[in-house]
């Protein structure tokens, strides 16, 4: 994202964290003294643009994250972290790469035939990196999230996979 949008971004988001339904939600109201940080971009099932996510960081621990649309405007606001010590963050380096011990976990179990990329599982609201791989014969989507990693089966049901 270029710089004039970049500073967009972070006073709608700065602005958005400062409003009173964020500030008197306990959930919420520490995020608007995370740093703001580069959006990244989302992609769709075909790789396609969809949505920035901007990470909000505490250190370089991500407790929160805002959605925004590709014209900018609010989609959705997460808090992913409980407490004074983080609990339930994850590393910002997941917004630059899938985390190696998951990508090698997958990939010693199957063949993966694309390279990750940033996108979500049917609902923008559940995204990670997403990749092809040969699962028993069939080319089938993983995704790699914070916490893990699951194949997405036919049947609407993900079995196969490991959560940290």
């Amino acid at each position: 994202m270029k710089d004039s949008r970049t500073n967009k971004t972070v006073k709608l988001v700065s602005e958005a964290l400062n409003r009173p339904f964020f500030q008197q939600d306990p959930a919420f109201a520490r995020l608007s003294e995370a740093k703001i940080r580069e959006p990244v971009a989302l992609h769709d099932e075909e790789g396609g643009p969809h949505s920035w996510i901007v990470p909000l960081t505490f250190k370089d621990t991500v407790c929160g994250t805002v959605q925004l649309s590709m014209d900018l405007e609010i989609m959705r606001v997460n808090s992913h972290c409980r407490g004074e010590d983080m609990a339930g963050g994850f590393n910002i380096g997941f917004f630059e790469e899938p985390p190696k011990g998951f990508l090698d976990e997958v990939s010693g179990k199957y063949s993966v035939l694309t390279q990750p990329m940033l996108s979500f599982d049917r609902n923008h609201t559940r995204w990670g990196w997403r990749l092809e791989a040969l699962v028993e014969g069939e080319r089938l989507p993983v995704f790699i999230t914070p916490a893990g990693w699951y194949v997405r089966l036919k049947t609407d049901i993900d079995v196969e996979g490991a959560c940290a």
